[in-house]
């Protein structure tokens, strides 16, 4: 299978090796030579040119006198010379450019480890807030249905609150209709009073004369107001029972108060919690937005590390070129010389 890339040189230089062992330089010759890689068309085509070549610098050297021979060969020497010193200047100042290059890569390398761990700190630092930031959510949540349980138990709270209100208003009339029957009767009393001593002082005037129907009507009045002192005493005790029923109905009020603030500082609570979510959302944006910017700055980095290593490359090659001075031939020379 034929190689691509056997030029002109390359045969040339196996021809000098077969010529020098003795050996003719055929074309099978110069393919062996050339580790049997090769179109023999090309090498053919090669060969050929070389002998024009040695043919018509015979014929030079015969036309040639000994003093140009000696000129020509200083100024190839000097040429060779003056070639080989830019080649080394320039292989030098590659080297370093080289060097200069690999310093930077260096630095870039360890510019971009440097970013990768504070990538990997972040990262961290970001699973922690995440992993926070759903306790969080879930604290939220179990704070809402207590939220929504409390609201209930508070609506269940203020409708018993409007029933007690509803039985203390009706304890406070009928405590008032007691109180009205209460003084109705007792200015019924004072009024039956006024009256028995206005016919009292009418009954000692004639004293002497119903003696005896004073005495009985008197038996007569001591009955009824007997009577009316059992019946105030009655009215006295159902007084006193409304009146222990108002201040049980009063302490359940206010224990049903302080159970309202406790519910209410419980809210409060809640609003804390929301607060800190809202926090804990702005601090998962911003640590985003930081995860957004390192990516966005390894990005540009690896961009200028390949344009530096494309640099490298194409330096690489120069010094390829300059490294191989005795062709003689340009690089467009050499392309057209090639299969």
């Amino acid at each position: 299978m034929a190689r691509s890339g056997i030029d002109k040189q390359s045969v040339k230089q196996a021809r000098q090796a077969l010529i020098a062992r003795g050996e003719n330089p055929s074309i099978d010759a110069v393919r062996v030579e050339l580790g049997n890689t090769g179109s023999k068309t090309t090498i053919h085509r090669h060969l050929r040119e070389l002998e024009a070549e040695e043919a018509a610098k015979v014929d030079a050297d015969a036309f040639l006198t000994d003093t140009l021979r000696n000129m020509v060969a200083n100024l190839a020497d000097q040429l060779q010379k003056e070639a080989q010193d830019v080649v080394d200047k320039a292989r030098t100042d590659h080297a370093e450019q080289i060097a200069a290059l690999f310093r930077e890569i260096a630095d870039r390398e360890t510019q971009l480890s440097e970013r990768d761990k504070q990538l990997q700190v972040l990262s961290a630092c970001f699973a922690e807030e995440k992993e926070e930031h759903a306790n969080t959510r879930s604290a939220l949540e179990s704070a809402v249905e207590d939220k929504r349980e409390q609201e209930l138990r508070l609506k269940d709270q203020e409708a018993r609150l409007s029933e007690k209100a509803s039985q203390i208003a009706s304890l406070e009339e009928k405590h008032q209709h007691v109180r009205d029957s209460l003084e109705h009767y007792r200015q019924s009393v004072k009024e039956q009073r006024d009256a028995e001593n206005r016919r009292f002082e009418h009954q000692m005037q004639q004293l002497h004369v119903e003696k005896r129907e004073l005495t009985q009507k008197l038996g007569e009045k001591q009955e009824e107001l007997s009577k009316m002192a059992r019946d105030n005493s009655a009215l006295t005790t159902r007084l006193t029972d409304a009146h222990a029923a108002l201040e049980n109905q009063k302490s359940e009020n206010q224990a049903q108060a302080s159970e309202l603030v406790n519910q209410s500082e419980e809210l409060r609570r809640f609003g804390d919690i929301e607060t800190k979510y809202a926090t804990l959302e702005e601090t998962h944006d911003d640590l985003l937005n930081r995860h957004q910017l390192v990516q966005d700055d390894m990005r540009s980095k690896e961009v200028e590390l390949a344009g530096l290593r494309a640099e490298v490359a194409t330096m690489t090659k120069l010094l390829a070129v300059f490294e191989n001075p005795s062709t003689g031939q340009t690089p467009t020379n050499t392309k057209r010389g090639r299969q």
